[in-house]
């Protein structure tokens, strides 16, 4: 998991870790991700990239999530957005992105859809 915001990504790896013992989630920073993109795609199976509301298509973040799906080898990516609209999933769908969550929704469907997406599926937020 990426997330520049120390004690949202701290907090959200011990939940998912002290909550599902088939999943281990680590907390990433975007510099260190970055820096170290080979080790993060290479040690991950899924990387869930937390924006906040941050753009998908604009700054940072649009230069984290290229990098990460520059080539076919990658793990999953996917992005834990605090909002979400249609615009949004169809330009993360377009990217190639493997799922997109809503943070508003309970932590065990955060988990859930981390299952769905290693296993090949595309998770999208409910937009009603």
């Amino acid at each position: 998991m990426i997330d520049d915001r120390a004690l949202f990504g701290e907090s959200l790896a011990t939940a998912v870790n002290a909550q599902a013992g088939d999943v281990v989630m680590r907390h990433w920073r975007c510099a260190q991700a970055l820096a170290d993109l080979q080790t993060v795609q290479r040690d991950a199976d899924i990387v869930l990239v937390c924006i906040g509301r941050a753009s998908l298509t604009k700054g940072s973040t649009n230069q984290l999530l290229k990098a990460l799906l520059r080539d076919d080898s990658h793990p999953p990516v996917a992005v834990l957005a605090d909002t979400v609209n249609p615009n949004m999933v169809r330009n993360g769908m377009a990217m190639g992105l493997g799922g997109m969550i809503a943070s508003s929704v309970p932590l065990g469907s955060v988990i859930s859809a981390l299952r769905q997406i290693h296993s090949g599926a595309t998770v999208l937020p409910n937009m009603n």
